[in-house]
């Protein structure tokens, strides 16, 4: 019942001609400036706004960026098409009014791989940066809580995240990508559609052996990873964990043999329409809050590793060293 979806970064006997590294990671914060948008779209504000951000940071202008992914899932009255990041390159103007065969383009589209796609998303642009195809990258995240007058489930963090990956020397930054997934646990989260006051609303249902699943799911992935390129829990300075908030912190460090002091997970906190602070999902966003919250903490030659899950269960892992 398991399968393996591993993307590989190149090994040196492949020919890496580029190493790839986290340039910047930014979050939309709900008193930063607004984002004027031209479509209307909330998931399209917060993604552009923390783009804009993220290129600042980067010191990237728009029209640099040749791959843009959007991996975001919740969005306005369930939109499918067109990609979000075929409209954010338009509201960014990445290259959107630039011929086909003229100068530097962009290649966007939206990858739909749950809480997993950001770091999914990252290894795709990992592929292409490291085999010379392209010099620079971003990924973005929004979520919209469809249901939020009426039936808020989720609990989703409703704003947005951008990540900046570039070149950098062979060696550093991110390694291989290895991705797992465990489709006999596909029933630990469920998902419907219900007509609620007239409206199609989102029904979510967890299994009461969700949490227990992703615990055996996340274990099995990190060792299989650790197994498959010789990596021993000791050489990790910290250990970035986006999965449900509602697997056991302690027993996933006892499980992988790590001292819990080194786990870091998206903890956001906002203050609700009751007036009352409330845990919220950073969902697709995780990696960059954790990348936020971590990156001042990072010294030269730290190696972190970062794991993701989300329903599926899909997992994935990656090391990151850092210059």
């Amino acid at each position: 019942g398991e399968r393996v979806s591993e993307r590989r970064t190149l090994s040196s006997a492949e020919s890496v001609k580029f190493g790839v590294r986290i340039k910047a990671a930014a979050l939309r914060s709900s008193d930063q400036e607004r984002f004027d948008s031209r479509c209307g779209l909330a998931v399209v504000e917060s993604a552009a706004a923390s783009a804009v951000i993220c290129l600042q940071q980067a010191g990237w202008l728009p029209n640099q960026v040749e791959w843009l992914v959007h991996c975001g899932v919740y969005r306005d009255d369930f939109l499918s098409e067109p990609a979000v990041a075929a409209i954010l390159a338009g509201e960014l103007q990445m290259n959107e009014d630039r011929p086909g065969t003229s100068g530097t383009r962009t290649l966007a589209f939206d990858v739909s791989d749950g809480a997993r796609g950001a770091l999914m998303s990252c290894g795709m642009i990992a592929d292409e940066i490291r085999a010379g195809k392209i010099e620079r990258g971003m990924v973005t995240a929004s979520e919209l809580e469809n249901n939020d007058s009426t039936l808020p489930q989720r609990q989703l963090w409703q704003s947005g995240s951008a990540i900046a990956l570039e070149r950098c020397p062979v060696g550093y930054g991110l390694g291989d990508f290895f991705f797992q997934s465990y489709p006999k646990c596909a029933d630990a989260l469920r998902t419907s559609t219900v007509m609620l006051e007239g409206k199609p609303r989102l029904m979510i249902t967890s299994n009461p052996q969700a949490a227990k699943w992703f615990l055996d799911c996340v274990v099995d992935c990190v060792e299989k990873f650790q197994t498959r390129y010789r990596r021993s829990p000791g050489r990790y300075s910290k250990v970035l964990v986006s999965i449900p908030a509602s697997v056991s912190r302690s027993l996933l460090a006892q499980r992988l043999g790590l001292s819990e002091e080194i786990l870091e997970f998206p903890d956001i906190s906002e203050i609700g329409s009751n007036g009352r602070s409330m845990n919220v999902d950073a969902f697709t966003s995780g990696l960059a809050v954790l990348w936020n919250h971590c990156r001042e903490e990072a010294a030269s030659g730290d190696i972190w590793l970062c794991v993701a899950a989300g329903a599926g269960i899909e997992v994935g892992c990656v090391e990151y060293r850092h210059e």
